[in-house]
């Protein structure tokens, strides 16, 4: 195999490996909430709900409540308040639909 090949063969490789790192956004790997917070929130403190559900990047479905005032807080699905959240938003989502 020639210098040319080889330098092609790299060059190949490396794209290749550039667009599967695109692809799979290595910087969201892993769980995105360290703590999380049972304690209640209430609805008009809210400028934006995310739920994230269990995947390979993290075991565990995470909620986190955007605030008003810019503060994200990470809440815990099992709270009872937050459950009931969670089936509010399904409702709804499900009557729009």
């Amino acid at each position: 195999m020639g210098a040319k090949h080889l330098v092609f063969f790299w060059a190949l490789c490396l794209a290749c490996h550039i667009t599967v790192a695109n692809i799979f956004e290595p910087v969201h790997l892993g769980c995105k909430c360290l703590r999380v917070t049972s304690q209640f929130i209430r609805l008009a403190k809210y400028e934006r709900v995310e739920i994230f559900p269990a995947g390979l990047a993290c075991k565990k479905m995470e909620i986190i409540i955007t605030l008003k005032d810019g503060a994200k807080v990470c809440v815990s699905p099992t709270a009872r308040w937050v459950q009931n959240l969670l089936r509010m938003l399904h409702e709804r989502n499900e009557r729009s639909s």
